[in-house]
């Protein structure tokens, strides 16, 4: 991913790649050049990283484009006769289940300070809520946003 030195940077390049997965579903694979930036070292990056995650996963839940349900293995999805659309919402799914298994290692790093507050998802989130997003949700964004219920990073 091309980008400026410096967390404003980094903003605008992520910027551009978020706008781009939701404008089309052929840009999706731009998701990994997003998710590269939470490995990154520098905590201002990660933060910026972590911000965009929510926007995405949040438009494409209230989008209803992340699969619902029980979620099967991607391999299975991915070579077995289910819609074009089936498989990207099993496909996005799998790369939001990495975003949380990567903000659940940085959530035990010590410069990262977790701060909690409450929020109700149900509220504006789709109905029925997957009870699995719930504990995920706190661990993107800023209090306000879709998919910040329970944590933020500081």
């Amino acid at each position: 991913m091309e980008r400026e030195p410096g967390a404003a940077g980094v903003r605008r390049a992520l910027g551009r790649r978020l706008e781009a997965v939701l404008a089309s579903r052929s840009e999706a694979n731009a998701v990994f050049d997003i998710l590269a930036v939470l490995q990154s070292e520098d905590q201002e990056e990660i933060q910026e990283a972590v911000r965009t995650c929510s926007r995405l996963f949040g438009a494409l839940l209230e989008r209803g484009e992340l699969f619902v349900g029980q979620l099967p293995s991607e391999e299975m999805v991915m070579t077995g006769s289910q819609g074009a659309t089936r498989k990207y919402k099993v496909w996005m799914r799998h790369r939001y289940h990495s975003c949380c298994n990567r903000l659940g290692e940085l959530l035990g790093h010590p410069s990262f300070q977790v701060k909690i507050f409450e929020r109700d998802l149900k509220k504006k989130g789709p109905e029925p809520v997957p009870l699995e997003f719930i504990p995920a949700q706190g661990l993107l964004g800023r209090p306000g946003e879709l998919c910040a219920q329970h944590f933020t990073l500081s």
